[in-house]
């Protein structure tokens, strides 16, 4: 091969070499990276459009919440969709119920309760000649027909249709209204009438037959419906138990009770002077007084004793069997110097007495109780050293006065220091000792 051919042929190949690299890299490179991108565009533009879908579902949403703020709590308002009960129950044959036979039975108890619920609206408002019934509504029979593209997805609630009419006074029918409003219950009135009742017992017309003078009764109609919404709470009572508090009607409460008076019937009638609610005045328990007769009446003086170092007085009640409740002390012991602090309760731990032990010595107790001294000695009950007790001649009646103190010369004699206006200062207790 001569050295033109060795170079023609070299050319040739680089051409094909060339040729053939550029065409794999066309084929296997550029080409997939080009469709790797416009997918990236095309899933782009389809996130974009899902963000714009879910910023408008969540205006929708907001002005939705605006105009019903108790959507917010859904799953509780709804009617349950599930009953935990029902998971117990089995059929005729000992099986337990298959999921159609339960979501079944369940709407079948859901329609009885929210009927019964409903005959239980209109008789609390005070209407009568009530009637209620249950009917499927239209949306609910569209929304359970298969589209045509296949298989239907599952609806995202289930509706629940209810009749119900009662008659009543215009009060009666805003009551109604009212109070299905407030109801903690996500359902709604669809198709709503109000007539008037002509009065029966009035003479007939000449030509139509018909009840002339018209009554202060009017027949209310309205379709309602109730949403079983999936994912809601299961239970298995109608209401739920306990729904967070939510706004309604307006804010703040106004008295509704006034749009009576603009009656669409018979027109405008002059409201009543309306009274706000005041709260009730509470009533204050006053209990009775100590009764420091009774109480002093049993607590006796004992026993004087002398320890070596001090004389000490014992007093008893003998309507305890202990001095305190839960104590082994059957008797109170008091001092002229550490224990001298005489404080007697009644049964419902008010003070009877609150005294002072000034003085103890071989035949006596002096007590000072307001600036005024006492003398007990052994034996004594403490309702004879305070008051004079008198019994009428049956032995009922008790009339006690106030006893008179002891004389201030006889407390000075015992060395008892008296101020002139009769409060004492309490020498030192070494010297009453003595």
């Amino acid at each position: 091969m001569s050295q033109r051919e060795r170079t023609l042929v070299l050319l040739l190949l680089a051409t094909a070499l060339v040729v053939g690299g550029g065409f794999g890299l066309f084929q296997f490179v550029w080409e997939p990276l080009q469709e790797v991108k416009a997918r990236n565009r095309a899933l782009d533009e389809e996130l974009t459009q899902k963000g714009n879908e879910l910023l408008h579902e969540e205006r929708v949403l907001k002005s939705l919440l605006g105009v019903n703020p108790r959507l917010v709590h859904w799953k509780k308002l709804s009617l349950p969709p599930r009953d935990p009960e029902l998971n117990k129950l089995k059929d005729s044959q000992g099986r337990f119920l298959t999921l159609a036979e339960k979501e079944k039975r369940h709407i079948a108890n859901m329609q009885n309760e929210y009927e019964r619920y409903l005959h239980r609206l209109l008789a609390g408002a005070s209407l009568r000649a009530i009637n209620t019934a249950v009917y499927t509504p239209q949306a609910a029979l569209t929304a359970n027909k298969a589209p045509a593209g296949g298989a239907k997805a599952p609806p995202p609630y289930q509706r629940l249709g209810f009749s119900a009419s009662g008659e009543g006074t215009y009060a009666a029918v805003l009551r109604t209204l009212k109070t299905f409003h407030t109801d903690p219950l996500l359902h709604s009135v669809r198709t709503m009438s109000i007539v008037p009742v002509e009065d029966r017992k009035s003479p007939k017309t000449a030509k139509g037959g018909k009840t002339g003078t018209p009554s202060d009764l009017y027949k209310l109609n309205m379709k309602v419906e109730a949403l079983m919404v999936v994912g809601a709470e299961d239970r298995s009572t109608l209401l739920a138990n306990a729904v967070p508090p939510f706004p309604v009607l307006a804010v703040p409460a106004r008295n509704y009770d006034t749009m009576v008076t603009m009656n669409l019937f018979t027109g405008y009638k002059a409201p009543p002077p309306y009274v706000p609610k005041t709260a009730p005045t509470p009533t204050v328990k006053t209990e009775p007084p100590v009764d420091r007769v009774d109480v002093l009446s049993t607590i006796t003086l004992t026993s004087l004793v002398n320890t070596g170092r001090r004389w000490e007085a014992f007093f008893w009640d003998q309507g305890k069997p202990a001095w305190t409740k839960g104590s082994k002390e059957v008797e109170k012991r008091v001092n002229a110097w550490n224990l001298s602090e005489l404080k007697i309760r009644d049964a419902k731990g008010r003070i009877a007495l609150d005294a002072e032990v000034v003085h103890v010595d071989g035949r006596q107790v002096i007590l000072r109780e307001k600036g005024k001294f006492y003398q007990v000695t052994p034996g004594d009950f403490l309702v004879d050293v305070f008051y004079v007790v008198t019994v009428d001649p049956r032995g009922r009646a008790r009339t006690p006065a106030p006893r008179p103190p002891m004389p201030l010369d006889e407390v000075r004699a015992l060395g008892i220091s008296v101020t002139v206006s009769d409060n004492v200062r309490r020498d030192d207790p070494d010297d009453d000792d003595d």
